[in-house]
């Protein structure tokens, strides 16, 4: 499990210095969580909305209850250090969200405005978004033994982690715009990994 997050720290922050393996990692963990709680807190409107219907709230209204209680116990491991057990609270959380909205609005678009401040707030959401999407690809591959699978999936992997690089590179020019596209494009193929490995994604 350590070298996996070590892994995937410097998949996303770029090498690593010897000996800074063990604080990369659980910036990693503490940045993906604080990633997880933004997105949730962007789909809890939407499910807000869906408790008052007559039909789905009350399915809504405890799918809610029962992210809130993961957030919880995701907090208290954060707090005990428990970093990785914290993100899987986490993503639990993430998927549960996305399921319920699935679920209860399928065959319909959901959608969610989400605002920005400024283009550069625009980027760093993605950027978070990303990781937290890359943390998910790996955390869900890291039992899978089928060849073909794990190939498709590290095709995506390694095409995204391009299309960051890129991304970063306008960024520092201050295309915020552009880097924004090549950003959803790179979230693009963390999708495709992610229904690849099965994971409902919208």
């Amino acid at each position: 499990m350590k070298k996996y997050l070590v892994g995937m720290a410097a998949f996303c922050f770029g090498s690593l210095a010897a000996g800074d393996d063990d604080v990369a990692a659980n910036a990693f963990l503490r940045e993906n969580l604080r990633s997880i709680n933004d997105e949730v807190a962007a789909y809890r409107p939407m499910l807000e909305s869906m408790g008052k219907d007559p039909r789905a709230g009350r399915d809504s209204r405890e799918a809610l209850a029962r992210i809130d209680a993961l957030l919880v116990e995701a907090r208290r491991l954060a707090q005990q250090t428990k970093l990785a057990e914290a993100v899987r609270q986490g993503e639990t959380a993430k998927r549960l969200a996305i399921e319920t909205m699935v679920r209860l609005k399928a065959g319909e678009t959901v959608t969610h405005a989400l605002r920005f401040e400024t283009p550069a707030d625009e980027y760093a959401y993605e950027l978070r978004r990303f990781d937290s999407n890359a943390m998910l690809v790996s955390m869900n591959l890291e039992d899978k033994g089928d060849a073909g699978l794990r190939g498709r999936v590290d095709a995506e992997m390694t095409a995204a982690g391009r299309l960051k690089a890129a991304a970063a590179a306008e960024a520092a020019a201050g295309r915020y715009g552009e880097a924004v596209k090549r950003m959803e494009t790179a979230s693009g193929h963390l999708t495709r990994a992610l229904q690849a490995l099965g994971v409902p994604v919208f």
